[in-house]
């Protein structure tokens, strides 16, 4: 019995987590000011994505969401859009959308110097 329990134990735990939902930032702004909207995502949905549009004259937009599929692209006329999706908790959030505005700008002085 006291070797069963651990296994047990453990068994428990993993279950736990794996019958939890995904944990994302959701939002749609935009004029982007950071996004702290949580939302546990249904069953169903397996990833948190980010799009993001960057243009000269709309400046920059975000939509953040949970997702059941995971499309990753970048798109650079006329706009700037990039697709980007993870599945951890809360990783589609402002660190990593700070992350991806660094590096937009960076693409897009690197694309004007072109």
């Amino acid at each position: 019995m006291m070797k069963v329990l651990p296994v047990l134990l453990l068994t428990t735990i993993l279950w736990t987590k794996t019958a939890s939902s995904l944990e994302c930032y959701t939002c749609n702004e935009t004029k982007y000011s950071g996004c702290d909207t949580v939302v546990n995502c249904s069953q169903t949905d397996r990833f948190c994505t980010r799009y993001t549009e960057t243009t000269s004259s709309t400046g920059y937009a975000v939509e953040q969401r949970c997702s059941n599929t995971c499309l990753i692209a970048k798109v650079s006329w006329p706009s700037l859009f990039t697709f980007t999706c993870c599945q951890e908790d809360r990783c589609n959030g402002t660190a990593n959308v700070r992350f991806g505005m660094l590096m937009l700008v960076v693409l897009v002085v690197i694309r004007a110097l072109i």
